[in-house]
């Protein structure tokens, strides 16, 4: 019988300016590792910082990007999110 996968559920927030954001992207990078999403590593980590400047360029609301970590049943997603903007990325489970 497999291993449950891990459970992850996390918000964490990052400056709109930019600062840390690299932080984030490498933390995406682990969470999508840990868990056996695709992407992951450097990839997903890139499409995260991509994703978070998107959406803080797309808003002034707020001074933060509010991003969210969540395994459902078959994919890690990562929501960013500032103001009314929002965007999601999906990665796929890798393993059973």
């Amino acid at each position: 019988m497999a291993e449950p996968r891990p459970r992850i559920e996390l918000r964490v927030s990052v400056p709109a300016d930019g600062t840390f954001r690299n932080v984030a992207g490498d933390l995406a990078a682990k969470i999508s590792e840990y868990v056996g999403s695709e992407p992951h590593g450097a990839s997903v980590a890139a499409k995260v910082i991509e994703m978070a400047s998107r959406v803080a360029t797309a808003s002034t609301e707020g001074n933060a990007v509010v991003l969210t970590f969540d395994t459902q049943k078959d994919a890690l997603v990562i929501r960013a999110e500032r103001g009314r903007a929002r965007e999601e990325l999906s990665c796929t489970f890798t393993t059973p």
